[in-house]
């Protein structure tokens, strides 16, 4: 990391000393050469000597940085750091090289020395408020030129004036150093200070991700078995209290949600999935989510679609359902009567999607701030509403992750209206389905099979294996548990499975080396594919590509719903090949991987 800070410290400081202004630099020294012949400090042939030797080392300057430039981004500390030290060495070459006419110059009279003390303070002031590099910039640099002024001061008076003169040269050189060593510092202050912003930045990250991954896990055993009891004989009481433990566990799940895709965002980690979408059933898919709640309330809610809007779209679906979510989740919160709208227009150029409703109504000024992080309309500890302030905080990252922008107007006792706008482009043809929603129609249950299933699950954690044992065997399915990867292998080996569920995360061998590991020794006896599905909480798009590589087939994100495990484990049965893979990776590598979750 410290290399990479050093590295964009060189490129600012060379880029913006070298990269432009060479010619004007080189017409400038022209002039003094001219004039230093002139009033007779040099003859004409050594002043020409001088300006070929001073371009040179520019222009040798400027070589050597454009040739080390390209090495940089790859570079190591060490190698940065040579080239620092050489670049200033280099500096401090051209720098006397550039001098030496004004260490001549007194004795040839007051316009010569004059001259020399122009050229010697601008180079000195140049040198302290450009070099900061190291604090040691300055005594690589100044020393020639701080000679040549205190030189050229001499011949201007005598007696007590010289020296008062003199005196202050030295404070202005004295104060030359200090600019420039204060530079130094500050930028190195700089660094540090991005490096600890980089490290604390990256250190949430890493915490917030592992904290989502460990709070998934009680999670999942908690929605995991509201839905095993779901399905058993309950009385309506009882029914009742399991839809309040539900309730909450999915209420909790969408905040650790809210708070991980808040943390990509600040890690830059954001990973955006453009395909054709078809903004009707988009929009229609939104209002059924939000349907049972709003009539709850007594509520309309509804969607609709201005002239020209509807049609397929290029764009991020899943991104672009969140925000309208997020938008329709707070409109029916702050909405006691009336109704809530979810609408979309466009102009030709940018698609405009509009949440209103007739709830308590903000004015305009009140509204701005709700965009930031962890702020919510009440602050105080008897919040009516309650909430984490991600919401709408996430939408405007989101949105400004997919080129648009979000904006609020409200009145008060009035309503508030919410619009996102974007630039997508429009596809012509025939209308697509967005991907589903979380909750989908429920799949039979038993799954359709001539004969019981044997599943092979692969999770290392006990309560979790409870959930999957109990939801498998509510299905029909036979099951077997094993706590690791290389214990799943061996099991492989020794028996034959219509579907393998494999955790990622286990001692041993994780998830997808004993994937690969299957796919080889598949490739290798002429076995048919066994279909792997992975059953994790960790399912970015980075991640999901790593799983398809090593071999499996499907996704189940934790905590893990019924449904889609239902789903995912009919998918892979329904598709199981019959004939061995042509190599150790593939055989199910181009198959379909949903995200489930």
């Amino acid at each position: 990391m410290l290399a990479r800070v050093e590295r964009n410290n060189l490129e600012q400081y060379y880029d913006r000393t070298y990269s432009g202004g060479l010619l004007t630099r080189m017409i400038s020294l022209t002039g003094v050469a001219a004039v230093t012949a002139y009033i007779g400090v040099w003859p004409p042939l050594a002043a020409g000597l001088w300006l070929a030797s001073y371009v040179a080392g520019e222009l040798g300057l400027t070589y050597y940085w454009s040739r080390v430039r390209s090495r940089l981004p790859d570079a190591t500390l060490a190698y940065v750091t040579r080239v620092k030290l050489t670049l200033m060495s280099i500096s401090s070459v051209v720098v006397t090289i550039g001098t030496l006419p004004f260490l001549l110059t007194p004795g040839h009279g007051v316009a010569a020395a004059g001259l020399g003390i122009l050229v010697s303070t601008a180079a000195l002031m140049t040198v302290a408020a450009q070099h900061s590099l190291s604090p040691r910039m300055f005594w690589f640099t100044a020393p020639p030129m701080a000679l040549a002024l205190e030189l050229n001061i001499i011949p201007l008076a005598e007696g007590p004036t010289r020296w008062l003169l003199l005196l202050l040269g030295v404070g202005f050189l004295i104060n030359c150093w200090r600019l420039q060593v204060a530079n130094a510092v500050a930028y190195s202050q700089l660094i540090r200070s991005t490096i600890d912003a980089d490290l604390a930045s990256k250190a949430k990250s890493t915490f917030l991700a592992t904290m989502s991954h460990e709070i998934r896990t009680p999670l999942n055993g908690v929605l995991g078995m509201v839905q095993a009891l779901e399905r058993g004989s309950l009385t309506d009481d009882q029914r009742r209290q399991l839809a309040v433990i539900g309730r909450s566990g999915s209420a909790l799940l969408v905040i650790l949600n809210d708070i991980l895709d808040l943390s990509k965002i600040e890690a830059g980690r954001l990973e955006l999935d453009v395909a054709p979408f078809d903004l009707e059933l988009l929009i229609d898919d939104v209002v059924d989510t939000f349907s049972e709640i709003a009539a709850s309330k007594g509520l309309a809610l509804s969607g609709h679609l201005g002239p020209g809007a509807a049609g397929t779209y290029l764009g991020d679906a899943v991104r672009i359902r969140q925000i309208l979510s997020n938008l329709v989740a707070n409109a029916v919160k702050f909405t006691a009567a009336g109704e809530v709208t979810v609408s979309a227009t466009t102009d030709g150029m940018k698609l405009s999607l509009v949440v209103s409703d007739t709830g308590i109504g903000l004015s305009n000024d009140r509204i701005e701030p709700l965009f930031d992080k962890f702020t919510q309309l009440d602050q105080t500890t008897t919040r009516r509403y309650g909430g984490t302030g991600l919401g709408l905080a996430i939408c405007r990252e989101l949105a400004q992750a997919l080129g648009g922008e979000i904006r609020g107007h409200g009145t008060p006792g009035v309503g508030s209206r919410f619009t996102f706008e974007v630039s997508l482009p429009r596809i012509a043809g025939a209308a697509l389905p967005v991907p589903p929603a979380p909750l989908d129609p429920p799949l039979p249950d038993p799954i359709r099979a001539d004969r019981t299933l044997r599943i092979l699950a692969a999770e290392d954690n006990p309560m979790n294996q409870t959930v999957l044992r109990t939801l498998l065997q509510q299905a029909g399915l036979d099951v077997v548990m094993v706590s690791d990867g290389a214990e799943a292998v061996a099991a492989w080996d020794s028996s034959t499975w219509d579907v393998i569920l494999m955790d990622v995360q286990m001692p041993v061998m994780d998830g997808p080396a004993a994937a690969r590991e299957i796919r080889r020794r598949e490739a290798e006896t002429g076995r048919a594919a066994t279909p792997i599905v992975a059953v994790t909480a960790n399912a970015m798009a980075h991640q999901v590509e790593a799983y398809r590589s090593a071999g499996m087939a499907h996704l189940v994100a934790k905590p893990i719903e019924v449904r889609a495990l239902l789903r995912a484990i009919q998918a892979a049965a329904d598709t199981r090949p019959t004939d061995p893979p042509a190599a150790a990776d593939q055989g199910w590598r181009n198959a379909d991987f949903p995200a489930t979750s």
